[in-house]
């Protein structure tokens, strides 16, 4: 849901969590005891389905000042033959995030398109994306488009994709194996060991009393039998000729708690954490660790969210400059 990885780990960009997908307000933490037995998830979106979505993203980085953002944005899904296309639109965006406006700019143009039952079929609007990074190389832009292909695809795998034709029951949680990237690096690519599950079931909003959404957690690390060869991938993409830093050991999650109504999957409210360590070893020899850690909240409804007003879209604004959070 967050492409905050894909433009870090490009080093082309900034970062920041713009995703898509219905009514929102927070959730309380899931009761197991609120619906006893399984649960069927099935993506069911109405025709012409729309949801307003108001994100709040803040990531921390070691040794740097943290960053964030709040964004504003439409999500639209649209039906077309056999396929469902999801577009975000109408973005507004302020923060101290870097490249904020090619953030938004990237955004706008990708296209999620997926199967009535909700499985991701490809990646759409490409070439526009590409349009808002600078890569110097046919090489760098093939990699930024593979990375835009398994950020899309990720997102739709965390709102949807992943619950899609599923039967969950409260504290028996599935596993699988999901060919990914590593947390905060889209670029590069990696084997994750996920387990996700049923929390329970909780009201869709805090002015609800009637529990007919549910909490489904999703919980991704990397896989250990593939560290080796991820941490190889990560040393070709990352290593600096100039600073002489090469990856010994990375440890990489993500975290996400989602409130959703089972008969469509229509999401109101999904937080999603990301987490990064790395060991470096300098040209003199030193080892340092570095840590990355964001969180972003989104919340969904039928009717445009209340939060502070952008003062301009960051299209307007002068190139290099974001605004205060």
């Amino acid at each position: 849901m967050s492409r905050t990885s894909l433009l870090r780990s490009l080093a082309l960009l900034g970062s920041a969590g713009l995703a898509c997908a219905h009514p929102g307000g927070s959730a309380k933490t899931g009761d197991g005891a609120g619906g006893a037995g399984p649960v069927e998830l099935k993506f069911a979106w109405p025709d012409g389905f729309q949801s307003h979505v108001l994100i709040a993203h803040e990531a921390r980085r070691s040794g740097a000042e943290p960053t964030g953002l709040i964004a504003r944005q439409r999500m639209v899904a649209e039906k077309q033959g056999s396929e469902v296309r999801v577009s975000t639109r109408d973005v507004a965006a302020r923060g101290n995030e870097p490249d904020l406006e090619s953030i938004v700019k990237i955004n706008e143009a990708l296209v999620q398109v997926v199967a009535p039952d909700g499985r991701f079929r490809r990646a759409e609007g490409l070439d526009q994306a590409l349009a808002a990074i600078k890569t110097a190389t046919p090489e760098e832009r093939e990699k930024a488009r593979q990375a835009l292909i398994r950020s899309t695809a990720f997102d739709w795998e965390l709102m949807v994709g992943a619950w899609a034709g599923e039967q969950l029951a409260p504290d028996q949680p599935k596993r699988k194996q999901l060919q990914g990237y590593v947390p905060h690096i889209v670029a590069v690519e990696a084997l994750l060991e996920v387990e996700y599950g049923l929390e329970g079931r909780v009201p869709c909003t805090e002015q609800e009393t009637e529990r007919r959404c549910v909490q489904l957690s999703y919980r991704a690390s990397l896989a250990p039998g593939d560290r080796p060869a991820t941490l190889d991938r990560l040393r070709r993409i990352t290593t600096s000729e100039a600073a002489k830093a090469t990856p010994e050991d990375v440890h990489a999650d993500i975290e996400l708690l989602l409130v959703t109504e089972p008969e469509t999957l229509i999401p109101h409210r999904m937080t999603q954490r990301e987490r990064l360590r790395l060991r470096l070893r300098l040209a003199e020899g030193r080892v340092v660790e570095t840590e990355d850690r964001s969180e972003d909240t989104y919340l969904f409804s039928d009717r445009e969210l209340s939060a502070p007003e952008p003062e301009r879209k960051p299209e307007s604004k002068p190139e290099g400059r974001s605004g205060d959070l």
